[in-house]
């Protein structure tokens, strides 16, 4: 297997001579777990994507309170993404790491033991904590480190992969065992149990192989993070442009979750094939992003109109749902 190195040449890129990259048997496993550490910390706060009725049941709670706690948890996610970035640096990954994966675990078992909205509403801010503040920057550093520089593409494509693999195969186990229990608030108890114990193993297996890189680095005044670049970056348009399509994608993509009530409450899907839909829909989907990557270089070379086009695709597709009568069949 190979990986090419970019230069940078007149006019853009270009690719220099290939270097072949080996993956080891060790690599590829700690791989493994910082895929299964990213879908274990992320299928707890958006459990609604696949439990979402069983957890409104489990909960008594309405179909607006299910979008608040979405809420909170957005809200702790941009107040603490930015200073959780700049602490990561500071900190150790492995330590920021294991600190946030063992919050998710205590967050967790407190959810399954209460169920109630006042303390979901607490813990779903926690949960922006523990799965953004300083996670984010440091699982993003540790896959960096588990191969060289020539491999890190190779690193984070197998990275991504398992990822999404691990994260559609948990849900799965998690709906399977939760089909012991006839009862909607039993089933789903049994749910976040099982995220609990996957998320444990996650905890123990990354305490366990992690090994942290120790990396010195010298950094120049100009490399250092200072506050004036922030506002450098809110002066620049494209800062907003860029902004505003991912609000735009990210709004679509949070959006599809209330086709679990839809496809239950309308066309009267059972509950269990409602969630295997949504497993599909928001975990395996994602193998398909490597071709989303091919449209865009072979086909329209650019990813303004790639954008342009999905977008007008869905608009299409949302258009359709509006007059799609009650009586449809649920394979459509």
């Amino acid at each position: 297997m190979f990986i090419k190195k970019w230069r940078i040449v007149k006019g853009g890129f270009a690719m220099s001579d290939k270097t072949k990259a080996h993956l080891s048997a060790k690599t590829l496993w700690v791989l493994f777990i910082l895929g299964l550490v990213n879908a274990v910390m992320y299928c707890f706060p958006y459990i609604r994507y696949v439990f979402y009725d069983q957890q409104i049941a489990a909960m008594g709670i309405t179909n607006t309170q299910s979008g608040v706690l979405m809420t909170i948890y957005a809200a702790a996610n941009t107040i603490t993404l930015i200073p959780g970035g700049i602490l990561a640096d500071k900190w150790s990954v492995k330590k920021c790491l294991v600190g946030s994966i063992f919050g998710s675990v205590v967050i967790g078992i407190i959810y399954a033991l209460t169920m109630n909205f006042t303390v979901a509403c607490v813990l779903w801010a926690g949960l922006g904590m523990s799965t953004i503040f300083v996670f984010w920057a440091a699982i993003t550093k540790a896959v960096g480190q588990v191969g060289t520089v020539e491999e890190q593409g190779m690193c984070y494509g197998i990275y991504y992969a398992a990822s999404g693999i691990i994260s559609a195969i948990l849900n799965a186990v998690c709906l399977q065992v939760s089909r012991l229990s006839d009862d909607p608030s039993t089933s789903f108890s049994i749910a976040v149990w099982a995220m609990v114990a996957f998320t444990a193993v996650a905890l123990i297996l990354t305490m366990i192989f992690f090994k942290e890189k120790s990396i010195t680095q010298t950094k120049s005044s100009d490399e250092e993070f200072k506050i004036k670049y922030v506002g450098e970056a809110l002066k620049n348009p494209m800062t907003w442009l860029f902004s505003l399509m991912v609000l735009c994608a990210y709004g679509l993509y949070t959006s599809v979750s209330y086709f679990s009530p839809y496809l239950t409450d309308v066309l009267g899907v059972p509950l269990v094939h409602s969630s295997f839909i949504s497993i599909v829909r928001s975990n395996l989907m994602n193998l398909l992003c490597p071709i989303g990557g091919i449209i865009v270089d072979k086909i329209f070379k650019s990813s303004t109109k790639w954008y342009i086009t999905a977008f007008g695709i869905t608009i299409v597709i949302y258009g359709g749902v509006l007059i799609m009568p009650s009586s449809i069949s649920p394979v459509v």
